[in-house]
């Protein structure tokens, strides 16, 4: 397994090519899923920035991602809170480099979160990726991915095929332990799926 310092070096590596569209990024596959919704992520942050004059901070709630089977793009929807009752989306289509889309319809949203720094919420997706794949499936199998944020926890919803049995879902709380983050496989998605 690489180190976080490392993996974290190559994963801000390829957020460089995905944001430039003439950077020449490879089309998000499943194989990549993990890292390529945070690149999406990343951009949504950019555009926040441009916007609004602000980072993107206690906002962000979570996200969601998928491939769509019919273009082969990655459908990646990102929700920050706009108020401390509702949440709002923005959807972001990468293929190679990922753009804005339309945005979402506001959706009720009334449990408190707190504010996991970009160190850790990426701690948090490596660390999810690592358990994913020594202990459920290969990453070829994963066909949706989302995340979102319930105080000190980072939750995870994964879908992925399960050879001969068809769709499976599996659940994970992720959070720091000491110096390092831990990933929980849960049965359930936890404190309140938004």
């Amino acid at each position: 397994m690489l180190s976080l310092g490392y993996r974290f070096w190559i994963l801000s590596a390829a957020l460089l090519f995905s944001v430039s569209p003439s950077a020449g990024a490879q089309t998000p596959t499943a194989a990549n899923l993990f890292e390529s919704s945070w690149s999406a992520r990343e951009v949504f942050a950019q555009n926040y920035l441009a916007a609004t004059g602000r980072v993107l901070g206690t906002e962000f709630v979570g996200l969601s991602s998928q491939i769509d089977a019919t273009s082969g793009e990655q459908i990646v929807r990102v929700w920050v809170a706009d108020s401390a009752s509702s949440i709002v989306g923005q959807e972001l289509r990468c293929s190679p480099a990922c753009v804005l889309g339309g945005g979402l319809p506001s959706q009720a949203y009334s449990h408190s979160q707190r504010r996991l720094s970009d160190q850790l919420l990426l701690e948090t997706l490596l660390a999810a990726e690592d358990e994913f794949t020594s202990k459920i499936a290969a990453l070829e199998q994963l066909v949706s991915l989302k995340l979102w944020v319930r105080g000190a926890y980072a939750y995870y919803r994964m879908e992925w095929q399960k050879p001969g049995v068809g769709l499976q879902t599996s659940f994970m709380a992720c959070h720091q332990h000491g110096s390092h983050v831990d990933c929980h496989r849960q049965t359930r998605a936890g404190a309140g799926e938004f």
